[in-house]
C-alpha cells in the first residue's frame, strides 16, 4: 500500500505526535518486500480466471488473502484510492486502501458491516495501537464514501503465523474525533515541533528546532543528561540508563544525517585507512523458495506443512516524551 499525499493516512500516527513531521526517508529492503507482497495480494484478489492459471504468490501473501476472506464476505475494492474532505469540501488528504467490502456480520440495524483491511508486513513492534490514527482515517474515508456511520478496520499481519488480525471499530463521531484535530493543528500552524520517536523518519530533522542544536549543546540531548557520561552514572539507576539510551538514539540519527557511515565506507573502498574500521564482505543470506517447497509438498501429501512457532518476545520501545 502507498500513500501519495504528504499527510496521507500512514503519516497520521506521527503527525499526531508532531504536526511538523514530513515523510521522506528512503525505503529499505523491508519496505520493498512489503510492496512486493502487497502487489501479490492485490493480484490474487483481483484474479477471476481459471484456478489453474491463478498467480503464484508467496506464503505470506496467500496468508493475507486467506485471512481477508474470513473477514469480508462481499469484496468491493482492492488497492483503491479515497479522499478525505472537510465540511467545505476541501481535500484534507487521500490514500490507498488495501481492500474493503462488507462482512457477513450485521450491525444492530440489520445492515452488513463495512469492513476495511490493511495488510502489514514485518514485525509490529509497537503493537496495533500505534496505527489508530491511520485506521480511523481509512474508516472515515470509507464511511463518507458509503454513507455509513459505523465500520470495522482490520490489520492483517501477514508475517505473523498465529495472529490472524487486529480489529478496531469506529463510529463516524469517534473517527472524526481522532483524525480531524490533527488537520486543525496542521492548518493552525502555531504548534511547536515536538521531539518523539518519529524524528528519525522525518525529512525535516536537519532543520528542526528540537533536533538540530548548537554544537555546545548537541550531546546534552536531555535536560537530565550530565555533561560527561560515566559508567557509574549509567549504572546508578534504570532512569539514567534510559536517558543515556535516548541520547544515543538521537546521536545515531544525527550521524545518519551527516552520512558518517557512507563517508567511512567510501574512504576504505578507495584504499584510505580509517582507524578502528575495516570492510568485511558477508555472504548473502540463503533464502528458501517457499513457492517451490509448497508445490512439492502438495504433490506428496494433503497434510499442512509442519512449522515451528517461536516463543513470544518482548521488545524495548521508546515512549514519546512530553515537553
Amino acid at each position: 500500500m502507498s500513500d501519495h499525499h504528504p499527510h496521507g493516512p500512514s503519516t497520521l500516527p506521527k503527525l499526531a505526535k508532531c504536526v511538523h513531521f514530513l515523510g521522506g526517508k528512503t525505503a529499505g529492503e523491508a519496505a520493498s518486500r512489503g510492496t512486493m507482497l502487497h502487489q501479490q495480494i492485490a493480484d490474487a484478489l483481483n484474479f477471476n480466471g481459471s484456478p489453474s492459471k491463478a498467480p503464484q504468490v508467496e506464503l505470506e501473501a496467500q496468508r493475507g488473502v486467506d485471512r481477508l476472506h474470513k473477514l469480508i464476505n462481499a469484496l468491493r475494492g482492492v488497492e483503491q484510492q479515497f479522499s478525505l474532505f472537510n465540511e467545505d469540501l476541501e481535500e484534507l488528504n487521500y490514500g490507498t486502501v488495501d481492500a474493503w467490502g462488507y462482512s457477513s456480520k450485521e450491525d444492530e440495524n440489520g445492515e452488513k458491516i463495512l469492513t476495511i483491511v490493511d495488510f502489514k508486513s514485518g514485525a509490529m513492534i509497537a503493537g496495533p495501537q500505534a496505527y489508530t490514527e491511520q485506521l480511523a482515517c481509512y474508516g472515515l474515508m470509507l464511511m463518507d464514501h458509503e454513507q455509513m456511520d459505523y465500520c470495522e478496520v482490520a490489520i492483517i499481519p501477514i508475517d505473523d503465523p498465529e495472529t490472524e488480525y487486529h480489529i478496531a471499530s469506529f463510529t463516524r463521531q469517534e473517527a472524526e474525533a481522532i483524525v480531524l484535530p490533527i488537520f486543525e493543528r496542521l492548518k493552525d500552524g502555531s504548534q511547536q515541533p515536538q521531539e518523539n520517536d518519529g524524528c528519525n523518519w522525518c525529512a525535516r530533522r536537519e532543520t528542526c528546532a528540537v533536533w538540530v542544536k548548537p554544537a555546545e549543546s548537541t550531546l546534552p540531548l536531555v535536560d537530565a543528561l550530565p555533561t560527561t557520561i560515566t559508567r557509574e552514572w549509567i549504572e546508578a539507576s534504570p532512569q539514567n540508563a534510559g536517558i543515556a539510551l535516548s541520547a544515543l538514539k538521537k546521536l545515531e540519527g544525527i550521524f545518519d544525517d551527516l552520512g558518517v557511515k557512507d563517508r567511512i565506507k567510501a574512504a576504505l573502498e578507495s584504499g584510505e585507512e580509517v582507524p578502528g574500521w575495516k570492510l568485511q564482505r558477508r555472504k548473502g543470506a540463503e533464502r528458501l523458495d517457499t513457492k517451490a517447497i509448497k508445490a512439492r509438498w502438495s504433490e506428496m501429501t494433503n497434510d499442512p506443512i509442519p512449522a515451528t512457532i517461536g516463543e513470544d518476545s518482548v521488545s524495548l520501545v521508546a515512549e514519546r516524551r512530553s515537553k
